[in-house]
């Protein structure tokens, strides 16, 4: 989850920063390009992939095999991104700029932890329906 959030937010900065192009959604988000969506979900992909495929050296094997754990990151990615923008969507309703100020630079806390927010409800929910299925 960390090794694709993360991916998710610097491929997408590093994919928009350098490619550009049409934004995602301006009213919003004025930075964000599409370059950068698609630029975060590859990274999350490899990334999720990567760390799967290389689980097994640690001893963790994963639940399922590598397509599926691909298709996971890209949802898990998506999902991030999504929680970015609605952080952002929240703090231009309210008209403020960051967050918060307890790590000057970035925003405020939510800012680092939108997309884990979101994220994390998501494995919340597959956590939550595969305890129900197995009922």
């Amino acid at each position: 989850m960390f090794a694709v959030v993360w991916t998710t937010d610097v491929g997408a900065f590093f994919a928009g920063r350098s490619l550009g192009g049409p934004k995602l959604w301006s009213a919003v988000s004025p930075k964000k390009t599409w370059s950068g969506f698609v630029g975060g979900l590859l990274g999350a992909v490899a990334i999720g992939t990567a760390v799967a495929a290389l689980g097994p050296v640690f001893g963790a094997e994963p639940p399922f095999g590598l397509a599926a754990v691909a298709v996971v990151s890209a949802a898990a990615s998506l999902v991030s991104q999504v929680g970015d923008l609605l952080e952002s969507a929240l703090k231009r309703q309210f008209s403020v700029k960051d967050s918060g100020h307890l790590i000057p630079g970035h925003g405020g806390v939510m800012d680092r932890l939108d997309g884990f927010v979101a994220v994390a409800l998501l494995v919340a929910i597959a956590l939550f329906g595969s305890r129900v299925v197995e009922r």
